[in-house]
């Protein structure tokens, strides 16, 4: 058991960097649930983002009730996979991320994600969960399919306007914004 108790809403406000990390997150394969009278943060990822797993429970660890444990899970072609998961107590301090994160069931862009997509750890955690590189190594993906056209138009003008990226392509919605 933490150092904090097992009081649920014991627990003090998220610090900079666990919002960063939070944010990009929820950009990526994150998922806010409500679990009782809040929501929690529920983390899975594959075999081979078992260091990164880790490194987000130790990020996370005040709020977190039990370490990493490996789960085996059965994907479309039958195969069995190993997957490592955990998930945060359900805790006031996360309501407000999935009230600005989830309409109607659905992740979505909250109008101010100007205000949140704001440092390099954000944007990291976002590429680790939904990122890769292109094969010629010129550019990379962020898989943001389930966002509307006019969600993809806020993070690009986010990622334009915060971090500078330029030459940015919307395969979704067919857009380049250079």
């Amino acid at each position: 058991m933490d150092t904090y108790g097992n009081t649920v809403g014991s627990r003090e406000g998220l610090s900079n960097q666990q919002e960063e990390i939070l944010v990009g997150k929820i950009l990526g394969d994150g998922c806010l649930e409500k679990n009782g009278l809040h929501v929690r943060l529920k983390i899975e990822q594959t075999d081979k983002q078992k260091e990164y797993v880790t490194w987000l429970y130790k990020s996370f660890v005040p709020f977190v009730g039990r370490s990493p444990k490996a789960i085996f899970h059965s994907g479309r072609d039958q195969k069995m996979t190993k997957r490592w998961r955990f998930a945060t107590l359900s805790l006031p301090i996360f309501d407000r991320y999935k009230l600005l994160f989830y309409r109607d069931g659905r992740k979505i862009i909250p109008s101010n994600i100007l205000s949140f997509l704001t440092t390099p750890l954000t944007l990291a955690v976002w590429y680790m969960d939904d990122g890769y590189l292109r094969t010629d190594k010129s550019g990379a993906y962020l898989c943001t399919s389930s966002f509307t056209l006019t969600e993809h138009q806020q993070l690009q003008s986010v990622l334009i306007k915060n971090y500078g990226i330029q030459n940015i392509f919307c395969i979704a919605c067919n857009t380049n914004f250079l």
